[in-house]
């Protein structure tokens, strides 16, 4: 997590705990080594910024995989 502006430590673990602090761990990950970066990185500045926006990417099965919506649902 990533966290910029007038928030301290304590807020954005807050947070960050409300939203996925009742995520089961799965078990341990593979090491695939380093993620690999493949798509392009945008990046815009504006000078009266009023909204954040945080994207969250991960590697996981194709789009039409029949497992897609599974992997988003906690357990």
């Amino acid at each position: 997590m990533t966290a910029a502006g007038n928030v301290t430590h304590e807020q954005v673990l807050e947070l960050v705990q409300g939203e996925f602090g009742d995520m089961k761990p799965t078990g341990p990950a593979e090491d695939d080594g380093a993620p690999r970066t493949e798509a392009p990185i945008h990046l815009e500045s504006k000078s009266d910024l009023e909204q954040v926006h945080v994207c969250i990417g991960v590697p996981s099965v194709p789009l039409g995989h029949e497992d897609r919506f599974s992997v988003c649902r906690p357990q």
